[in-house]
């Protein structure tokens, strides 16, 4: 029926039926508005997204003893 064109609503002729001046929508006709209200929609909101704390296994060290020589590995590289 109608198709919203950026600031502009127009009817499957071309002619303008409304148009958004200062971010409301201003038509002669009553109509026109209430299909502009069904088509614009409340953007929803991303929910925020947690981070992951939990360490897998794999990324996790067995002992003490790897920590230190991966340690001293990286270490000695540099010198």
């Amino acid at each position: 029926m109608f198709k919203i064109k950026g600031n502009v609503v127009v009817n499957p002729r071309g002619d303008v039926m409304a148009e958004k001046i200062h971010g409301k929508w201003e038509s002669k006709e009553q109509h026109v508005l209430d299909w502009i209200k069904a088509q614009e929609k409340p953007i929803p909101k991303p929910k925020p997204v947690e981070p992951d704390t939990t360490v897998t296994t794999a990324a996790k060290p067995k002992s003490k003893e790897t920590l230190v020589t991966k340690i001293k590995k990286k270490v000695t590289k540099k010198t």
